[in-house]
């Protein structure tokens, strides 16, 4: 039960924004708390971030990883990319993640909630095809590095990236969309910024569901990747700011109600290539910098993170 309740909060809280809704006051009026910090939630509550393998990893051509679908899709259709990107550098998790997981632990998170890239551990997508040691270690040692600065692992199996060999074979997953606009647009189009209705859905499952045990998987917003922008004012992220300040406030209450919610975890930790977008927006709390060696800056959204769960 715990685990089906898992995956469909995921799911809703992502895909809250085609939810059928016509109110649009979500930036005020909502009565928060001038001060909310770690100390409203739970004890036991656990506060994290995330990230996802191809958004994240690059090293695609490294160590025996296989192609997955978005390898090929970035290249062959580059031209449905709005920069033309891909994934093949992102942002170089793949060497850089011990320096990124002290970091997390200097902010003050308990956990950071990753994905596996299939193609990294299976690069046929069949354990018939073999299994890559290589890929089996790299995530060995990530684990190892989280477990030893204090940070809980949430694994991630699959995030939109599955093997290309797979999709070759057998066809991928196919969705309609169909909803209505909810509140106002991100940078991202298909995001549309409605903080109560992380209450909302989670009162939904508390009522519906038999209140099962959820993990907030995956929560944030992007803005534009203006390369005009001096560093100093692009670390000035204070929509993001009042995104995260709301929607805890919106969960706070959730729990309150009784929803049944151990953790709740902020995308993105850093800037990351986000699918069609590439790099034209930024998700993350830590910017970084695409022109000069992926070097990373602490947001003011992590200095505001870095306070709320040191309160």
């Amino acid at each position: 039960m715990a685990n089906q309740g898992y995956t469909l909060l995921c799911l809703l809280v992502n895909f809250l924004n085609f939810l059928t809704r016509t109110e649009f006051d979500i930036f005020g009026h909502c009565n928060s708390p001038v001060t909310l910090s770690r100390r409203s939630f739970p004890k036991d509550f656990i506060f994290g971030t995330s990230s996802s393998a191809y958004q994240y990893e690059g090293a695609t051509n490294e160590d025996g990883r296989g192609p997955s679908i978005w390898d090929i899709f970035a290249h062959d259709f580059s031209d449905r990319i709005a920069d033309g990107s891909n994934g093949d550098v992102a942002e170089e998790f793949y060497h850089r993640y011990e320096d990124d997981v002290k970091v997390m632990k200097n902010l003050g998170f308990d956990a950071f909630r990753f994905s596996i890239s299939w193609t990294r551990v299976l690069p046929s997508g069949k354990l018939s095809g073999g299994v890559n040691l290589k890929g089996i270690n790299y995530y060995n040692n990530l684990i190892n590095e989280l477990l030893s600065n204090g940070l809980e692992p949430f694994v991630t199996l699959l995030q939109f990236d599955p093997p290309q060999a797979l999709e070759d074979e057998y066809g991928g997953f196919r969705t309609v969309r169909d909803g209505v606009p909810i509140g106002p647009v991100a940078a991202s189009s298909w995001l549309y910024v409605y903080p109560r209705g992380i209450q909302d859905v989670l009162l939904y499952l508390k009522s519906e569901y038999n209140n099962p045990l959820v993990y907030i998987t995956e929560n944030g917003m992007d803005d534009y990747n203006n390369e005009t922008l001096p560093l100093q004012k692009a670390l000035n992220d204070s929509m993001r700011i009042d995104y995260y300040h709301r929607h805890l406030w919106f969960l706070y209450k959730a729990i309150g109600d009784g929803a049944n919610v151990k953790g709740y975890f902020a995308w993105s930790f850093l800037d990351n290539y986000e699918w069609g977008s590439g790099y034209t927006v930024r998700f993350g709390i830590n910017f970084v910098d695409y022109s000069d060696g992926l070097k990373r800056y602490l947001k003011n959204s992590a200095k505001w993170f870095q306070n709320f769960l040191h309160t």
